[in-house]
């Protein structure tokens, strides 16, 4: 793993080498500076559909409590 830090230097660490480094950047968040070069392994494609319509207030209401009875 490569670490890019506030001063512009570059950590080469990894987990036997320098495992408090690894486990603190896994929640930093981005704190600690930014892992490069990063690899993300995507999901499968999916299409999203949207639907609109207009409901009663009441209706929906009724609607949303038996959702959550399910």
């Amino acid at each position: 793993m490569r670490l890019l830090i506030a001063n512009g230097e570059i950590l080469d660490c990894d987990a036997p080498t320098i495992p408090d480094i690894v486990r603190c950047t896994r929640l930093s968040l981005g704190a600690l500076g930014v892992d490069y070069p990063l690899r993300l392994q995507n999901p499968q494609r999916s299409v999203l559909r949207s639907r609109n319509w207009i409901q009663n207030t009441e209706e929906l209401l009724d609607d949303m409590a038996a959702a959550d009875a399910r």
